[in-house]
């Protein structure tokens, strides 16, 4: 939400909701939200999609591009609010887009630049797939 409120992320659903909150308010809107049940991933659901074994990226990456296994940092029901945030139970829509920000350089809060070079590495089936994985859905 800090991010939000200065510009270092740019949505614009988000910037009317934060624009106007004081720290001890994201404080407590970060806690609140911290205690929510946060959902998990079912392999079941969404294991394999159009010949791409995407809980195979999930869980070990892919050496020959350079790509990390997702679940290095992001497993299920993992995640905290800076370095490495909770996918599982996430939109699709929302996971999708953020990965396309990242891959096209236009989200640039990640530390280290660990999600930009990550999701460029990504296909655009790959992204789609993830994001759908990563929802649950």
């Amino acid at each position: 939400m800090h991010d939000f409120r200065s510009g270092a992320r740019d949505n614009e659903t988000m910037l009317p909701l934060v624009k106007d909150l004081n720290d001890k308010e994201i404080v407590d809107l970060a806690a609140y939200y911290g205690r929510l049940l946060r959902g998990a991933i079912d392999p079941e659901e969404s294991g394999r999609y159009v010949g791409i074994d995407i809980q195979n990226v999930v869980s070990n990456g892919d050496v020959a591009r350079g790509l990390p296994p997702c679940s290095a940092c992001h497993q299920v029901r993992a995640g905290g609010p800076i370095e490495t945030p909770t996918l599982t139970g996430q939109y699709a829509q929302y996971l999708e887009a953020q990965l396309k920000a990242f891959a096209g350089g236009t989200r640039h809060n990640d530390i280290y630049h660990r999600m930009r070079s990550v999701a460029a590495k990504l296909t655009p089936n790959e992204i789609r797939l993830l994001a759908i994985y990563y929802s649950g859905q």
